[in-house]
Order: C-alpha cells, then sequence, then structure tokens
C-alpha cells in the first residue's frame, strides 16, 4: 500500500495519505466485491417464458466472454477507475489491453505486477503507453472487442467516431465522461493572483 501511494503521490499531486483512501482502499473493496458477487451475477440465467407455444421448452442466457477488451484510463484516480476495468474484465474472461494516462504509467505497472505476482497469466493484461495515436490504435484494434474509456467529452467522441468506423463496426463502447465540474467565477475574482 505505501509503495502504491508514494507512486500515486508522484504522479498525480496526490499526497500519500489521501491516496490509501481514495486509490488503494476502493481497489481493496471492488476485490472484495467481485470475490463476493461475482459468481451470483455471472451465472446462468433461467428464463422461463409464458408463451404457449414455448411450453415445455427451456431458455436459458449464458454470459460468454468478449475476448480481448480495450481500456483507456484517466490520470485523476489512476487505481480506482482503471482497476474496475481490469478486474470486472479479468473475472468475465476478459484479456485486457490497456493504456492508462500518459501521467500516470508507473502506477499503471506496479497494479500489473500485483496481478502477476497475484497469478494473474501476463498475456491477459498487458499494457500500451503514448498518447493519443497509441489510444486511437486501441480503439481501431482489429482483435479488440469493446473499448472502456474514461476521459473527456471531446476525446469521447472521438473514442465513439473511431469505434464506429472500427474494421469490426459498430464497435461497442462504455463511455464515463468527465467535464462535468461547473465553476462559478464572480466578477470581482482577482484572476491574477489565482493564476
Amino acid at each position: 500500500a505505501e509503495r502504491l501511494a508514494a507512486l500515486v503521490s508522484s504522479e498525480t499531486g496526490k499526497t500519500a495519505t489521501e491516496a490509501i483512501p481514495t486509490e488503494i482502499a476502493v481497489v481493496l473493496d471492488t476485490c472484495a466485491w467481485l470475490e463476493r458477487e461475482a459468481a451470483r451475477h455471472l451465472a446462468p440465467i433461467d428464463a422461463g417464458t409464458s408463451q404457449l407455444f414455448f411450453f415445455g421448452r427451456r431458455h436459458r442466457l449464458v454470459f460468454e466472454p468478449l475476448g480481448v477488451v480495450g481500456l483507456i484510463s484517466p490520470f485523476n484516480y489512476p487505481l480506482p477507475i482503471a482497476s474496475a476495468g481490469v478486474l470486472f474484465n479479468l473475472v468475465a474472461g476478459n484479456g485486457i489491453v490497456w493504456k492508462p494516462a500518459s501521467l500516470t504509467p508507473l502506477v499503471a505497472e506496479a497494479f500489473r505486477e500485483i496481478l502477476l505476482d497475484a497469478g494473474i497469466p501476463a498475456d491477459l493484461v498487458r499494457i500500451v503507453h503514448g498518447g493519443a495515436h497509441v489510444g486511437e490504435a486501441l480503439v481501431t484494434a482489429p482483435g479488440i472487442a469493446k473499448v472502456f474509456f474514461t476521459g473527456s467529452e471531446p476525446v469521447g467522441r472521438r473514442v465513439m467516431e473511431l469505434a464506429a468506423a472500427a474494421p469490426i463496426a459498430p464497435r461497442p463502447v462504455v463511455l464515463e465522461l468527465g467535464g462535468k465540474d461547473a465553476m462559478l467565477v464572480l466578477a470581482d475574482a482577482d484572476l491574477d493572483r489565482a493564476a
């Protein structure tokens, strides 16, 4: 925890004492929830029917892995946001190609090492580093079944655009878009001093 907190602190500017409850504890809570609930949520569902035509037949909903998913995560909460995407997909049987924010590469690498130490096969979690061109390549890569993105609205729009034009299109995307934090600047604010 201390090593991760120090990495989060060095890459995001959070204090180590802030990183433990807002980053590391959240990941541990996610792990505990998955250990407790994943099997129930991923279990096949018997879906009966009330239609007379189907009388005597059984209907079952079975969840299957998608394959390899792409994950593009932000810098502001590098562990909880990315780890949720990584952990939920691993539990569901998917592999991950993860592009962390360019500002938090060491946190991502440290989290991957923890996963490897826990026994996750190295080929199931891959990390790619770089700027927007790497993210665009990930969204359009032929082997990616679905894309998870957390970030700004303009980049989210670009992710949707690229996913719609991907080789296997339209590629499903899950977007959590920011830019919703409203700010009110009063007329008497000293903007020179604030800068």
